[in-house]
């Protein structure tokens, strides 16, 4: 039933936009104001056909404009990882909020290895919440880090 409301619908269409090739056509042949018939038909064949073919073409095409849209304004909406900020690990530490503090100096060392201050209180707040084991893990670390920073200069 889909497939026949579309095959209609897209039929209609195109008879609709060939209904206003002539109608236009006929327009141009009249020179008078008995014209104006024709081409009111002739535009309304044109607006007819375009509602038939709405539900296929105005959502492809609105995101397409979107896109350039978008790209103008946001030159470049993928990035590769995110920003570097201390701020939200630093205030979950000093909530006491430790796992989360936690979570966060990982997610900078994940995406920054060389920045050392994460490692340095990491470790210190592992240290605070009782994980010794992680705290032993990110100084072995920071030593390789160190000593890789120390054999490059």
């Amino acid at each position: 039933m889909k497939k026949k409301f579309f095959a209609l619908r897209w039929t209609l269409s195109a008879v609709s936009f060939i209904g206003f090739f002539l109608l236009m056509g006929k327009a141009f042949e009249i020179s008078s104001f008995s014209s104006a018939a024709y081409m009111i038909y002739g535009f309304s064949a044109l607006i007819i056909s375009i509602l038939f073919t709405v539900p296929e073409t105005v959502i492809p095409l609105c995101e397409f404009f979107s896109r350039i849209f978008t790209s103008i304004i946001f030159p470049d909406d993928k990035f590769r990882k995110p920003m570097l900020t201390y701020i939200l690990a630093r205030r979950y530490a000093k909530e006491a909020r430790y796992v989360e503090a936690i979570y966060e100096y990982r997610k900078i060392i994940h995406y920054y290895p060389d920045e050392l201050e994460a490692y340095e209180e990491l470790i210190s707040i592992s240290g605070i919440s009782g994980q010794v084991s992680l705290a032993e893990k990110y100084q072995k670390k920071l030593n390789r880090r160190i000593a890789k920073a120390e054999y490059i200069t």
